[in-house]
């Protein structure tokens, strides 16, 4: 066990392993190596004192070193005293044991191989009534610790010559202290794997806790967040079976009126091939403008909605955000629009439209691919259309007759068919708006449920992290037993 490397451990813990390190270079490699100690106001006396005895030239083949002790030091910690095979402990005979003198003498008392190097040196013995009396309570308490040490009154005798005789004649055993100091060693590491394993099992137990509370929270913030869509779906569903076949058919009776009008006021061959796609613009327009209404209606209640989401998840998971440093990057509750692509949300009323269109036929073409998506929904409803009036059209007419042609077209289109027309649009626009309506929505949660699972993997990591600390000090702790 002389051996400094038999005592180290390997793999310990970086903050462990070099307290150890810093232990094992303290073990005394030769019982020459002495420790002059004595509590702070006695430190330049004991200085003096020494150091006329050191360049006496009897200390040559001596090793010495002076700590300064105070009252409230970990002994363990002091490195002269622990780097020592021998200690001299020079008290004031007049302030005898104080807190200092003690705290060396337990420390002492707690290892056999170092009894055989302790010596005592009293000083100011002079001063005192009692020298005996003095002598008598130092050995008393030395007797009451189990150390058997000599005591030596400065000024009786030579203290040098004293402590010559006292080193050859009591032995210091170098193998018994490195013994002793790696049981030291061994007691300091064992407890230190379990201070340390204690912390992280309870890191381990209260991260178990806000795991399992954060589970129950993301479950709950899940199912709201399921719930969100389909409310305000619900709500779009309601606002358009109650209006969509009202206002469609209102837009059919007024649209047909004004169109059927100015084709009585405007050169009809102008738009002989622009009628059927000049009919789908219009529908395009209308049902875009459907959508701008009821989104407008469930726009207060979408925010409203949006808000709750965002609270609910501040007051879930704000906290770990703020720890864990994630942010709810482009989360804006209330500022989501609904998005259909390219679509023109038209402000233009029928009227204005079937003017505009009608007298410039290029400003149609125009708006007609500026709102592309509408033109598809419009479409729809004239494909029955083309197929009855589209080979006529390509025949040239004549006012009168294309006039005709275009009333008929108009009855098929805004009476005769209306019911078909009514169908053939909600089969068509309500998939439609649900799929973007809800996609709109998913985004939002989207961004909410990803910054979840942010928090979810930092909390998996971080018990990925304690688990793997806890096993490796369990293993530590198992290799010293």
């Amino acid at each position: 066990m002389s051996d400094k490397n038999d005592i180290l451990i390997p793999d310990l813990p970086g903050e462990i392993g070099s307290k150890v390190q810093e232990m094992v270079d303290l073990i005394p490699s030769s019982e020459k190596q002495v420790c002059i100690a004595c509590s702070r106001d006695i430190e330049a006396e004991v200085c003096s004192l020494f150091s006329g005895m050191l360049h006496s030239g009897m200390f040559e083949d001596y090793t010495f070193e002076f700590s300064s002790i105070g009252n409230d030091e970990d002994i363990s910690r002091n490195a002269p005293v622990n780097r020592a095979a021998r200690n001299v402990l020079v008290m004031d005979a007049q302030h005898l044991l104080k807190g200092s003198d003690v705290a060396l003498l337990d420390y002492i008392a707690a290892h056999d191989a170092l009894r055989a190097g302790l010596a005592i040196v009293l000083l100011h013995a002079h001063l005192l009534p009692s020298v005996t009396e003095a002598v008598a309570t130092v050995e008393k308490v030395l007797e009451v610790k189990g150390i058997t040490a000599p005591v030596h009154v400065e000024g009786k005798g030579n203290t040098g010559v004293w402590l010559v005789q006292h080193f050859i004649s009591n032995p210091v055993n170098l193998d018994d202290v490195a013994r002793e100091k790696a049981r030291d060693i061994d007691v300091f590491v064992q407890a230190s794997l379990e201070e340390q394993l204690a912390r992280v099992e309870g890191k381990l137990e209260t991260l178990e806790q806000a795991i399992a509370r954060f589970k129950e929270r993301r479950e709950s913030f899940e199912v709201y967040a399921k719930q969100l869509d389909l409310t305000l779906w619900v709500k779009i569903q309601n606002y358009c079976s109650t209006h969509f076949d009202e206002d469609i058919t209102k837009f059919a009776r007024e649209a047909r009126l004004l169109i059927d009008k100015e084709l009585h006021a405007i050169d009809v061959q102008k738009i002989q091939f622009y009628f059927s796609p000049y009919l789908n613009y219009l529908w395009g327009e209308f049902l875009c403008n459907e959508i701008r209404k009821t989104m407008d209606v469930v726009r207060d209640d979408m925010e409203y909605k949006l808000a709750s989401l965002t609270a609910k998840y501040k007051s879930y998971f704000g906290k770990e955000m703020d720890v864990l440093h994630l942010e709810a990057d482009g989360v804006r509750a209330g500022n989501q629009p609904i998005s259909f692509d390219t679509v023109d949300l038209y402000n233009n009323s029928i009227k204005n439209a079937v003017e505009g269109v009608i007298r410039n036929v290029l400003v149609f073409v125009a708006s007609f691919h500026g709102g592309f998506w509408g033109y598809l929904l419009g479409e729809v409803v004239t494909n029955i259309l083309m197929k009855l009036f589209g080979g006529l059209l390509k025949i040239k007419r004549s006012n009168t007759e294309l006039v005709q042609l275009y009333s008929e077209a108009l009855t098929q289109q805004f009476q005769e068919g209306l019911e078909h027309i009514k169908t053939q649009l909600k089969e068509t626009l309500m998939p439609l708006l649900e799929r973007n309506f809800k996609n709109s929505i998913h985004e939002i949660k989207e961004m909410f449920l990803k910054n979840i699972d942010e928090l979810g993997q930092q909390y998996e990591g971080e018990r990925t992290n304690l688990l793997a600390r806890q096993a490796e000090l369990k293993n530590l702790l198992n290799k010293m037993i």
